[in-house]
This record gives C-alpha cells, sequence and structure tokens, in this order.
C-alpha cells in the first residue's frame, strides 16, 4: 500500500474534507436504535450474538470501554471506514496509472455511499472485509483470503454471496496443480472464525442462524413490487448517471476488465448483487446490504471507465453529493420542534433528548432498570451508562438481552419499567406483588413508568421466557444442541 508521505497533496485535501464532513454529520445527526444496540454488544463482549456474528461487538468494544457513552467513538469505524478503502484503492491503481488512481478514490469518496454512511451498522465491518477478500482473491493470497471471509461472516451472513465467486476463483486458477494446496490455504485462514461461531450458536440454541434464517423471511410474500425497490436502491446506491454511463460503455469497460485482469472484482460486485436480486422477488433488502458489493463496484467503474467519462462523473458527483449534503445540513440545522407535528416526532425526541428522559427516571426509587422494547432499552443504557433490561416478549428482533439479564436472580426484587406508550396493566400486576404507575412528560412526549415490586419470576418465565424460548429459540432437530443458556 502506498505510504502516507506518497500521498498527492491534492488526494490529502479531499481526505481532510470528506473526513471532516463526516465527523461533523457523525457528531450532529442523534444515535439510532440499532447503534445504541451494537453498544449494548462491545459492553457484553461475546463470541457471538443473537443477530449476527461478533465482529462489530469487538469493534466497538475497546472504543466503549474509553468512552462508553460517546456518539463520535461509537461511530468512528464507520467515519474511518470509506476512507482507508479508498486509500487502499488508490494503492492498487497508483502503480498503473496515478491520475485515474486519484480520480477512482475521489468518486468514491465523494459519493453518498462514502460520504454519508457515519452510522454504526453490522455492515460496517462487513463492507471492509468483502472489499479485501476480493483484493486478496486478485492478489491469490489464499490464506490471507480465507481469513478475510471467515471475519466477513462472522460480521453478517450476506458474506455467504461471495461463496461462489471464491470457490470459482479457486477452481479455475492456473496453474491447476496447485489447486489442493491453495483451497486449504483458504480453509485454513477461514475456519478458526467460522468454528467459533458455529459453536457459539451450538451453545445458545441457534439463536443467529435461527434468526438470520426461518425468523427474518417469516412472513414474507412473493411480490413483483420488490425486485423493483431492490433495483431503486441500486440505481441510488451507484448514483443514475454512474449507471447510464456504465450501461453505455459497457464494451470498454469489460476489454478494460481483461486487460487489467480486474475480473475478480467485477464477480465480486455482479454476483452477490444478482444473487440479492432473485431474493428480492419473497424478500425485502435494506439499503445498507448493497454497501459492500457498491463499494467494489465503484472501484471496478474507477479502473476501468473511459478516462473523459469518469472526469465527467466525478463532475457530475460533486453535484449530486453536494445537493443531498446541502439538504441534510439544512435539516440538521432545524429546531427540534419543527417536526413537532409530525408523526415520527416523538421518536426523535427519544433518540435526541434520552438526557431528558433519564433525568425524569432517576428521580425515582433506585431499582433494578428495564423498557418495553429493545430500542428503548439500548438507547438508554447507552446515555446512562446503566444496562436497561428488555422486559416482556418483544419481537423477533433486538433479543440479545435474553443472554444478558439474569430474570431468576431478580426474583423478589423491586424493578423500575420505562414504556414509551400506556402500559397492560393486568399484564404488568401479574409478574409483580405490587405495583405503582406514573407518567411524565419530556419535551412535549408523554413516557410511563410501572415500579413493580416483588417480582414474580415463575409467573415471568411461563409468560414471557417460555414463550420467547418457543417462538425465538426452538433449533431444527437435526442440529447437535449443545445448551440454551435462557432460564
Amino acid at each position: 500500500m502506498a505510504t502516507i508521505k506518497q500521498l498527492p497533496r491534492a488526494l490529502w485535501i479531499a481526505l481532510l474534507a470528506t473526513l471532516g464532513f463526516k465527523i461533523l454529520l457523525a457528531a450532529w445527526i442523534p444515535i439510532t436504535g440499532d447503534e445504541v444496540y451494537f453498544t449494548t454488544w462491545a459492553k457484553h463482549l461475546d463470541w457471538s450474538y443473537y443477530d449476527h456474528g461478533g465482529m462489530t461487538g469487538w469493534l466497538l468494544w475497546p472504543l466503549m470501554k474509553l468512552f462508553p457513552t460517546s456518539v463520535l467513538a461509537a461511530r468512528l469505524p464507520a467515519i474511518l471506514l470509506s476512507t482507508i478503502i479508498g486509500l487502499w484503492m488508490y494503492a492498487l491503481l497508483v502503480k498503473k496509472d496515478a491520475t485515474r488512481a486519484y480520480w477512482t478514490v475521489l468518486l468514491y469518496w465523494i459519493s453518498p455511499l462514502s460520504l454519508f454512511v457515519v452510522m454504526i451498522l453490522s455492515d460496517t465491518p462487513l463492507v471492509f472485509f468483502i472489499f479485501t477478500t476480493a483484493v486478496w482473491t486478485y492478489q491469490r493470497k489464499w490464506f490471507w483470503a480465507g481469513m478475510g471471509f471467515g471475519m466477513g461472516l462472522v460480521s453478517k451472513y450476506l458474506m455467504l454471496l461471495t461463496a461462489p465467486v471464491l470457490l470459482a476463483a479457486i477452481l479455475f486458477q492456473k496453474p491447476r496443480a496447485a489447486l489442493l494446496k491453495n483451497a486449504g490455504y483458504f480453509i485454513l485462514g477461514a475456519i478458526p472464525w467460522i468454528a467459533t461461531h458455529l459453536w457459539w450458536n451450538a451453545t445458545h440454541c441457534w439463536a443467529n442462524i435461527r434468526f438470520n434464517f426461518p425468523n427474518r423471511a417469516e412472513g414474507e410474500e412473493f411480490s413483483i413490487a420488490k425486485l423493483w425497490q431492490y433495483l431503486l436502491l441500486l440505481i441510488y446506491v451507484f448514483t443514475p448517471f454512474l449507471v447510464g454511463f456504465a450501461i453505455a460503455q459497457r464494451k470498454e469497460i469489460v476489454s478494460a476488465l481483461r486487460s487489467q485482469k480486474f475480473q475478480v472484482f467485477a464477480a465480486f460486485c455482479v454476483v452477490p448483487l444478482t444473487l440479492l436480486a432473485m431474493t428480492s422477488l419473497k424478500m425485502s433488502q435494506s439499503l445498507h446490504w448493497l454497501f459492500g458489493f457498491a463499494t467494489v463496484g465503484f472501484f471496478v467503474l474507477g479502473a476501468t471507465l473511459p478516462t473523459k467519462i469518469l472526469k465527467t462523473s466525478i463532475h457530475t458527483m460533486y453535484v449530486w453529493s453536494g445537493v443531498q449534503a446541502i439538504a441534510v445540513l439544512v435539516l440538521l440545522s432545524l429546531p427540534l420542534e419543527t417536526w413537532k407535528t409530525n408523526r415520527f416526532y416523538d421518536g426523535l425526541m427519544m433518540f435526541a433528548r434520552t438526557g431528558n428522559i433519564i433525568n425524569e427516571i432517576e428521580k425515582r426509587p433506585p431499582a433494578h432498570v428495564a423498557a418495553i422494547s429493545y430500542t428503548f432499552a439500548s438507547v438508554l443504557s447507552f446515555h446512562s451508562g446503566t444496562h436497561y433490561s428488555v422486559f416482556g416478549v418483544d419481537n423477533r428482533y433486538g433479543r440479545e438481552d435474553d443472554f444478558i439479564t439474569d430474570w431468576r436472580s431478580r426474583d423478589g426484587d423491586s424493578v423500575m419499567i420505562a414504556s414509551r406508550g400506556p402500559f397492560d396493566q393486568n399484564d404488568i400486576n401479574s409478574y409483580f406483588q405490587k405495583v405503582d404507575y406514573d407518567t411524565f412528560q419530556s419535551d412535549g412526549v408523554s413516557y410511563h413508568l410501572a415500579k413493580g415490586e416483588g417480582f414474580r419470576f415463575d409467573v415471568y418465565k411461563k409468560k414471557v421466557i417460555d414463550v420467547v424460548k418457543s417462538k425465538f429459540y426452538s433449533a431444527w432437530a437435526f442440529l447437535p444442541d449443545k445448551g440454551c443458556p435462557l432460564q
């Protein structure tokens, strides 16, 4: 990789300008529900988690140890990610064509894919490992490609979409005599990550395999409209003008890929995105699922588009991203009360003014704290520095607290439950010997509290834990059962 001293001045300016803008956005945008949920992983370190593998939690662990309530610290990996990938793109191209290397990086850095993605996601490490695995596959560094694949897999299962590309790359490389050796190196790099992930699942009710495969697709129905929605997401991520240029210049792109032997990069983009298109007929796709494969796609376009088209793309990208950046900054600069009549105002206040909610809760007598819904519990946990348990069945998402809170040890204790909506008092009363209810206002939004005394674990186990185990943790019969830590 090119050293820092070798970077041209123009690239330094682009690096500092885009990095500065991302830090500004990260500090200004209120932290979201999924982000604070991921910080809960980091604060309760484990080999894996209910929703995904362990990589996001591991990545955040040192940052949360040093700065447990810092939004900027929680977002630091996302802020730095595209900057590091851009530098790697430059290193791959600079010896072939230094000018094209700079333009490729600039196109990527000023795109919304890099400029606006400042939130920490389970996709944050995945994006990095998709790109690094593509690079190491291109360089035929099979042990490192296996490492990248394994680390990507324990970031998110979307890494599996690169498996056909990796299999083809190993099987059809030359000389063929090295096939077994290279496959062995790849497996050696990948197996520690995969084995650890599988062992955790075997000892935790196969939780994230259950969640990501049968549970996540539950209730989804076939619809051609979902495919059109996916294509619109794809066009936005790549931008309409780059999609148009790529279609118009497809022959030149294919020719450049062959001459530079960059076909593997194209495969790391096209094959997974095609597989996602096929699944989109049944299952709705999320925008951030495309980020890793699109990042490789930006590198391919930068490396292969004709020079004149590449320069035009950069100028157009300045306008495309600039208009969106201005719109985002204007929206962020508006007083929060501007949105008071909007339906999302209550949720916005929960994220933006959490400290006021916590101050109200802490005025009450001390008790074990909990909240209805994993999002509310995670937000309160992050900003208060105290873990809030999730009370009740909730839904199939964000169930990590099932492995954190030992409700059996709370038998007979007092519990303070916070909720954004009114309680079902008959239900809440059944879990305690006595319950006092209260409400308070914070920034024009009503919140509800239930102070329960004499927690009845036997009732909670029957009405909540047993139901949760049946709905979300019933593993397939053919999988080896090494235990389930739910009470």
